[in-house]
């Protein structure tokens, strides 16, 4: 990775992370009594402030010293979990893709770093290189990037089928068949992205010949191609933010997506870095 880029995604993250402390800092006093006597009410002390800046000063210089020297003990000294979590990851993943062993991605701790390292290997990857993954996950994410690539190479939209990824493989059809995800063919209030995630024809309205549209069973409850679960319950983008138990994340969801159709099956859309993190470590499956 760029060091420049690096250093700037560093400085970033510990902008967020002072502004997220004083957000908590500031929660806390909201949270105390309206007249609070003098016991109930302890002011930070300089010393404190500096104790607080002083760790965040060493965390950060622990952080650039640890990606210089791809020094993974180093990391270990981080104080801030997140931080340290993401040192190692960072150099995890930077080993992974100057080794180009896709079964490296699976040292990385972090989820979302494991999956960037793998898709980012699958580009140039085989099927036969997902196949030595031993994650059955990480080999899903694999051969569904495989089959992304190769229904692109060759312009063949049935490749497509063979994704696992049901939102990969929605994307894969939408993007060789030059069809919106969100159009309605049919007309059985059923987008094309819900068709292809519920297993439903796009073009039968009535998918399992009960007589019922595939859109009104859907919301009602049952099932639209008649057999076994759904695949997925798909939630709007203000119930996904109302999910976020985070009070700073959700307020930021809320001010990102409210009246905006955003897809949020594709994270990387996602403008605010944290909640494209969060989006990414807890993906809508």
């Amino acid at each position: 990775m760029n060091k420049k880029i690096l250093y700037a995604l560093f400085a970033m993250l510990f902008l967020a992370l002072g502004l997220a402390g004083f957000l908590i800092y500031q929660k806390s006093l909201e949270s105390l009594p309206a007249n609070p006597s003098i016991d109930n009410l302890r002011q930070v002390t300089p010393a404190e402030i500096q104790q607080a800046q002083e760790r965040l000063d060493n965390d950060q210089a622990a952080f650039v010293k640890a990606q210089t020297n791809n020094d993974l003990e180093l990391c270990k000294t981080i104080v801030n979990s997140d931080v340290r979590s993401t040192c190692g990851s960072e150099i995890l993943l930077n080993a992974a893709l100057d080794s180009q062993k896709i079964s490296d991605c699976e040292k990385i701790n972090d989820l979302m770093f494991k999956v960037s390292c793998v898709e980012n290997l699958a580009a140039t990857g085989t099927i036969s290189t997902c196949q030595t993954l031993n994650d059955s996950e990480l080999k899903t994410v694999c051969l569904s990037s495989v089959y992304y690539k190769q229904a692109k190479a060759e312009n063949k939209a049935e490749t497509c089928n063979q994704i696992s990824e049901l939102i990969k493989r929605a994307n894969c059809l939408s993007e060789l068949k030059n069809i919106d995800l969100h159009s309605d063919a049919d007309n059985d209030g059923f987008d094309f992205l819900q068709e292809i995630v519920n297993g439903t024809d796009p073009n039968n309205k009535d998918t399992d010949g009960d007589s019922y549209p595939d859109g009104y069973e859907f919301t009602n409850g049952f099932n639209p191609d008649g057999q076994g679960p759904l695949n997925v319950d798909m939630p709007d983008n203000i119930s996904f933010c109302n999910s976020i138990q985070e009070a700073f994340l959700k307020t930021m969801c809320l001010k990102e997506f409210e009246g905006s159709p955003l897809d949020l099956f594709d994270c990387a859309k996602v403008v605010t870095k944290d909640l494209r993190d969060y989006c990414l470590k807890n993906p809508i499956r």
